[in-house]
């Protein structure tokens, strides 16, 4: 009992302690005002003055002079928001007392031509309206409007990342041997620089240095140079192993240097006017993005010694018809100008100018990921039965493509698998798919039939996002998860009927969908409410009737529909193997026999029992239907078939053939 009294008071003491601190920092940080001469807005933080903000008064010229004081503090800070998109700058001078400049300085002022800083910062200085740190061993910033030549001055060692970063208009830079290190982004958008010289001090060179320098031809390394070297204007490490970057206003041809074995990521990005790379058969690695945007190509040559190909290494290159793969190369093959796995079984690549129809050698069991990413081209894929596995992101952005078969052994469509296919009109999902990844069909606009089979469980978020063409969608009963925003705006869709219990969902589901959107459910379905997560809902009950279910070539079996629904396939010459009939609500019985290829007709069989064939590839010629029993005496059956080359037949019915 006397051990915890003092603990008692000395936990009010730290409390009373916390709350005079936090009353303290927020009574020195409250001002914050603007200049009415200058149009500069400004806050008091620690008794000093902090830029955040500027407009320009009425009248501005263009030369901005920032005072030594605003609200009676002196000026310590300028933030980087301060200036950003402040186009009507052209100069600004710094004031002897600002100490700290965030980075980047003046963002987006694309007319500032020069930043002046009073001779007596201590913290910083101007050599030709270019910003330095005092010492001038760092170069900060080059306005974006500055032109012509440039001439860093000699002793300073850094050049900052971003620190040319858009300076369209400057011509040249002349970089001092005492420089160590350039910035990642250094030069980016320098697009009126033709070459640059990296003079023999240099040993560090950052990422995206020289990206969208279109007019980029060379980079020229001095030979004394220890860390890097140049061949033919290309930028390698000094021992030649590395392709580090070729400039994008390289034309014509352009052939590696015998001896590098590895090419780096990005390193031809944007190399649009090159025509034809040489890769010699010294190099093993070609990393991710390699080749990125390179749409002169349009054939490449793969040596044999080429042993790891990266992710989206001839990503956008548009115009790109060919991979040809050395015989000797023990990894990869090529067939019909598209990339394999040695062995067959997995496609790679298909280069994104191919155009038209591509048929899928058989025997392959896998497109890899992002396997025909971009065939803009291509209007139809023929998928073979081998096919198990297709990756993330396969055929997006395949504008073109009207409609795709998913053969029967795919579990899985994985993220992104048809995102923008434009022009994608019905997709039949396989059974035996258990999942739909994330944005699997987002943007598919023309998509009007999606056939979810009873085996899926999931729908990943934005699955069928944007899908505007839907007008209505079945979710079977196996589905116990549907993903955020997975039909979001897709503003056709008005009804969702949903066949089990209620799945694990959130109200953005169906968001943007059709005004009056219902969402639909079984009757003897547990969990639905009205409304349910926002949306208005109904029961339905199990219609009394004929419902039937068809075995299709490379599809296997369909879900079951009822009384009049088209069962099979349109317009994608899909064989017809087998079907099963039976009757729901209805007293009696319905029997039903096919005509199969080669065998002729079949013996008849009844409620729910398989005609036709299975595993042998034979088509349904024709068919016969005829109900039973009490179903007899009260109904007719009429049906009709779809036939090749005919169109749809008229209806037969009570057993005739059709």
């Amino acid at each position: 009992m006397k051990r915890s009294r003092p603990i008692q008071i000395l936990s009010l003491v730290m409390s009373i302690l916390v709350v005079i601190g936090i009353l303290t920092i927020s009574k020195e940080s409250v001002l914050a005002a603007s200049d009415g001469t200058t149009g500069l807005i400004y806050s008091i933080w620690n008794d000093k003055a902090e830029i955040t903000g500027f407009t320009a008064p009425a009248g501005f010229g263009g030369d901005l002079i920032i005072p030594e004081t605003l609200g009676g503090k002196s000026v310590a800070t300028i933030d980087t928001e301060a200036f950003d998109g402040c186009t009507s700058l052209k100069t600004v001078s710094i004031p002897m007392t600002v100490k700290n400049i965030y980075e980047p300085p003046f963002p987006n002022c694309t007319n500032l031509t020069a930043i002046n800083v009073n001779a007596s910062n201590t913290a910083y200085k101007s050599v030709d309206g270019v910003l330095y740190t005092k010492d001038g061993k760092t170069l900060i910033c080059c306005p974006l409007a500055k032109s012509g030549s440039v001439t860093i001055p000699s002793g300073t060692t850094t050049i900052k990342a971003n620190a040319f970063d858009g300076c369209s208009k400057v011509t040249s830079i002349s970089i001092p041997v005492s420089v160590t290190a350039i910035g990642s982004g250094a030069f980016q958008y320098c697009s009126s620089l033709t070459s640059i010289s990296i003079p023999a001090g240099v040993t560090s060179i950052g990422y995206w240095v020289f990206d969208f320098c279109s007019n980029l031809s060379s980079i020229i390394v001095d030979p004394s140079n220890t860390a890097y070297k140049s061949a033919d204007g290309v930028l390698y490490s000094k021992n030649g192993i590395e392709v580090i970057r070729c400039p994008e206003g390289k034309s014509g041809s352009c052939a590696i240097s015998y001896g590098a074995t590895s090419i780096k990521a990005y390193a031809f990005y944007k190399c649009s006017i090159i025509t034809d790379i040489t890769i010699p058969n010294s190099v093993k690695v070609i990393a991710d993005n390699a080749f990125v945007s390179c749409s002169g190509l349009t054939g490449v040559i793969i040596p044999g010694s080429v042993t790891s190909i990266g992710r989206a290494s001839f990503d956008t290159c548009n115009n790109l018809t060919m991979f040809n793969v050395d015989e000797s190369n023990t990894v990869y093959k090529s067939i019909d100008g598209v990339l394999f796995s040695k062995d067959g079984t997995v496609l790679l690549n298909c280069p994104q100018g191919k155009s038209g129809s591509i048929a899928i050698p058989n025997g392959v069991t896998s497109i890899g990921e992002c396997g025909f990413y971009c065939c803009s081209k291509l209007k139809s894929i023929s998928i073979p039965n081998s096919v198990t596995s297709i990756g993330d992101s396969a055929f997006a952005l395949c504008w073109n493509l009207t409609n795709i078969t998913i053969p029967s052994g795919v579990k899985s469509i994985e993220d992104c698998t048809f995102w923008g296919c434009f022009s994608l009109v019905s997709v039949a999902i396989p059974s035996g798919v258990t999942s739909i990844g994330t944005y699997a069909f987002e943007e598919c606009v023309k998509l009007t039939s999606v056939s979810i089979p009873n085996s899926v469980k999931t729908i990943g978020s934005n699955a069928f996002d944007q899908c505007s063409g839907l007008t209505g969608i079945t979710i079977p009963a196996s589905v116990t998860s549907i993903g955020s925003y997975a039909f979001s705006i897709c503003t056709s869709l008005k009804d969702a009927y949903f066949f089990g219990n209620t799945p694990t969902m959130d109200s953005t589901a169906f968001s943007g969908c059709a005004a009056g959107f219902t969402v639909h459910y079984l009757s003897t379905s547990t969990g639905f409410t009205n409304p349910w997560k926002g949306y208005t809902t109904v029961p339905f009950t199990a219609a009394a009737g004929v419902s039937y279910q068809t075995h299709v070539q490379d599809y296997g079996w369909q879900d079951y529909v009822m009384n009049g629904a088209a069962s099979g396939t349109s317009g994608q010459a899909k064989r017809l193997e087998a079907i099963r009939i039976k009757l729901d609500g209805i007293s009696g019985g319905i029997e039903y026999k096919t005509h199969v290829q080669d065998y002729g007709w079949q013996d008849w069989v009844s409620n729910d029992a398989l005609s036709g064939t299975s595993g042998e590839s034979k088509r349904l010629e024709a068919i016969r239907i005829r109900l039973t029993g009490e179903a007899a005496n009260l109904y007719d059956v009429y049906y009709r078939v779809h036939a090749q080359n005919i169109g749809w037949m008229d209806r037969a019915k009570n057993g005739e053939s059709a």
